[in-house]
């Protein structure tokens, strides 16, 4: 398990619903199955926004998408392909 965050990013979520904050800092979870493949786990900023109503902070939400989206193709050893996130995302191992 990772766990990454950004006060300027976490604390505008945290005054709109105090309640985001069993989700903040943010995690990712990387595991290998049975057959070996390695996979990158995690919750998307998108399911923040609908689970907390944190409406008013698209941007802030949007730059958090796109901050895991090129962390995870990183880890993933791929090109940046699209900015949509995934709840499981094969790293290619």
């Amino acid at each position: 398990m990772l766990l990454f965050g950004n006060p300027k990013l976490d604390t505008p979520q945290m005054q709109t619903n105090r309640h985001v904050a069993i989700d903040l800092p943010m995690r990712l979870l990387v595991w290998e199955d049975d057959a070996g493949k390695v996979w990158i786990g995690y919750t998307p900023p998108s399911t923040l926004k609908k689970r907390y109503k944190l409406d008013g902070l698209g941007e802030i939400l949007k730059t958090l998408a796109g901050a895991l989206d090129a962390f995870t193709n990183a880890a993933a050893n791929r090109p940046r392909a699209r900015a949509t996130m995934r709840t499981a995302v094969s790293a290619g191992c």
